[in-house]
């Protein structure tokens, strides 16, 4: 599991950092990212992770850079988005990886791809059925899901949508989430994607990513937290 970037109350980062899921450990490190960053998109398969878009420090960027993941070592760039993101959100099957384009200059519906294997920039995917920041995202070889999110500063949504990661189209409706949340996140299996807490609630609530509809719970996290980061072993990791 690799986690990278952040900020402090000092600033951002470019620290990565990793931990093999089948021992208990302290992080290591892995190398830097092409400059500081927070609020971006990740995305990955089984070899590559990429890091999309994100604030610098100085402005928000259009950046897309990659790591292997089996191998430490610091980020190389990847290409370009075609617009700014900040607090967008990324998603990813084996082959591609797609971004939503969030609030750099004001919340956008906007979807961009790359393929993973190969470097260059984005290309245009589609549109989700609405503007939205701040979401969580779930995704399985086939499916790609986005749940939650702020609309505006002052709108709250429970929407879940999904796209066919293969193919590219706007995002259909996929069902609502157990209540409204923003700044949520995302884990999956694969067959399953599980939502988290938001800064109002600690509940959980899961949706099978093969089927439409709308989500079940799951059970409370310990507490009512944002912006939280995860990871997973579905995908693999480092060997």
């Amino acid at each position: 599991g690799v986690f990278a970037g952040g900020h402090t109350g000092s600033g951002a980062v470019d620290i990565i950092e990793y931990v093999t899921f089948s021992t208990k450990s302290k992080a290591t490190d892995f190398g830097n990212l092409t400059s500081t960053m927070y609020a971006f998109g990740a995305a990955s398969n089984s070899t590559r992770g990429l890091g999309m878009g994100g604030h610098s420090g100085a402005a928000v960027t259009n950046v897309i850079q990659y790591i292997t993941i089996a191998s430490a070592g610091n980020a190389t760039d990847f290409g370009d988005l075609n617009s700014t993101s900040e607090e967008g959100m990324s998603l990813s099957s084996t082959t591609r990886a797609v971004h939503a384009i969030g609030a750099s200059s004001g919340a956008k519906n906007t979807l961009e791809y790359v393929t993973i294997a190969s470097t260059g920039n984005a290309t245009d995917f589609g549109d989700l059925t609405g503007v939205k920041y701040r979401a969580a995202t779930v995704a399985s070889n086939t499916r790609g899901i986005v749940a939650g999110g702020l609309q505006d500063f002052y709108t709250t949504l429970n929407v879940i949508e999904y796209i066919t990661t293969a193919s590219t189209g706007n995002g259909t409706d996929f069902g609502d989430l157990t209540s409204a949340r923003s700044r949520l996140s995302g884990v999956s299996s694969g067959v399953r994607g599980v939502f988290g807490s938001s800064h109002d609630v600690t509940v959980m609530d899961y949706v099978t990513i093969a089927s439409a509809g709308n989500a079940t719970d799951f059970g409370d996290m310990f507490l009512n937290a944002g912006y939280r980061m995860t990871a997973s072993n579905s995908h693999g990791g480092i060997a």
